[in-house]
């Protein structure tokens, strides 16, 4: 193999490209017939160079055209065995097409816009599932499991089909996101109230991920509040915990969401027996007091009743049955004053408190008294059922042979939680 012979003068010669060749052992000649090839492989058969047009490119310092640059660095990449780029050969790398203003741009810039406003929803479709949740939150102290659910999955059904059956603008697709999310917050309620605990746990999943879709993280808050209220009346706390401080760290300043997650918080403390995490928890939520309304129903809402009563379960908890007995009351006399129907669970509840404090502080007549009373809700759920136990296993372990208490343990033995 014939080497190449180094040029005599290297005033304006292209040094790199001259070493790149050298270093192939072939002649001027020779290195020509390997850039054809490389030139023919690419699709290129009129690049032709022969040994005196790469002698201008090495001694006299041309520049060759695009693509040549490419094609030279291709050729001594493959003879040499590793990777070379134009700026290797003192070659300009060839210039970004620039892409030339099409013809029709404004059309173009118009069918954008048509079609990040299209949709195929109707004024009405998201307008129909707030109400839809608007409606069920209203009435849900009132009406049994059996009741809401049919229209609650009705009308998540319908959300995912909005959503993901038919075309929408992002705007409206966070708006069905959270009224999506709202929905299944509903629904695992509804779980909660006939203990199906699974169904809790993945609607609250399911709320939680379309909150954030929708970017509502009040949504996300409230799946985790039902997620603690669930977690606590199963027993296990350490869950409720866990529920209850995700939710406050996405719950909305001083939102329902936020002072009920707080109180909820409290609560949990209590029954872990923390009783400075309680007082701690207690005393922000008592200073947002009075930001609420005094009392009121329906889901997603939070009230000084609702404080009230939370604080109740709290101080049984931790032995405090005076304090208990207070609240309690007070809380009882607030839910008695709201309209008919108003919230006979969280009444219920209060109640069975009230009857738990008056055991403790020796009046277990009265307290077998206030839990018939309690039990005559027309709402039975879940959480009064596990209510009305704790009460019969305490009564029978302060006051054996208490004359009363064996009817009040049928009525407990005979409540069938509403579906």
């Amino acid at each position: 193999m014939t080497m190449t012979i180094a040029p005599k003068s290297a005033a304006r010669r292209n040094e790199k490209l001259w070493i790149a060749i050298r270093e192939t052992g072939l002649s001027y000649a020779a290195f020509a017939l390997e850039v054809r090839t490389t030139a023919e492989a690419s699709g290129r058969h009129d690049l032709r160079p022969d040994r005196t047009r790469v002698g201008h490119w090495v001694n006299d310092g041309q520049v060759p055209q695009h693509p040549m640059p490419d094609i030279l660095a291709q050729t001594l990449s493959r003879l040499r065995g590793f990777v070379v780029e134009p700026e290797d050969l003192g070659l300009p790398r060839a210039p970004a097409p620039v892409a030339a203003r099409p013809r029709g741009a404004a059309d173009v810039a118009h069918s954008f816009a048509r079609h990040v406003t299209s949709s195929d929803l109707s004024v009405d479709d998201i307008s129909e599932l707030d109400i839809a949740v608007r409606e069920l939150r209203a009435v849900y102290p009132e009406r049994s499991p059996s009741d809401l659910w049919p229209s609650a999955m009705e009308h998540r059904q319908r959300a995912h089909e909005l959503l993901h059956h038919r075309r929408h603008t992002l705007r409206e697709g966070r708006e069905l996101a959270y009224q999506a999310g709202m929905l299944s917050v509903i629904l695992a309620w509804i779980a909660h109230d006939i203990a199906d605990h699974e169904a809790v746990a993945a609607f609250a999943a399911d709320a939680g991920a379309h909150g954030q879709q929708a970017d509502a993280p009040e949504v996300i808050a409230w799946a985790e509040d039902v997620l603690a209220t669930d977690a606590l009346f199963d027993n296990r706390p350490l869950d409720a915990l866990t529920a209850a401080t995700r939710g406050l760290a996405v719950a909305p300043r001083k939102s329902d969401s936020a002072v009920r997650l707080a109180a909820q918080l409290g609560r949990i403390y209590a029954r872990l027996g923390n009783h400075a995490g309680f007082d701690e928890a207690a005393a922000r939520v008592e200073a947002l007091r009075p930001n609420l309304s005094i009392c009121r129903s329906g889901l997603f809402r939070f009230d000084g009743a609702g404080i009230d009563s939370f604080n109740a379960s709290a101080y049984l908890w931790l032995g405090r049955p005076h304090e208990a007995h207070d609240v309690a009351v007070a809380s009882i006399r607030q839910y008695r004053s709201m309209p008919s129907a108003g919230a006979p669970t969280r009444l219920a509840i209060a109640q069975l408190d009230l009857a738990l404090a008056h055991a403790a502080l020796g009046n277990p007549e009265e307290a077998v008294r206030v839990g018939h009373a309690a039990l005559s809700s027309g709402r039975l759920v879940h959480a009064i059922a596990t209510r009305a136990r704790h009460l019969d296993l305490d009564l029978r372990r302060r006051y054996p042979g208490l004359r009363g208490a064996g009817d009040l343990r049928e009525q407990v033995r005979a409540i069938q939680p509403v579906a």
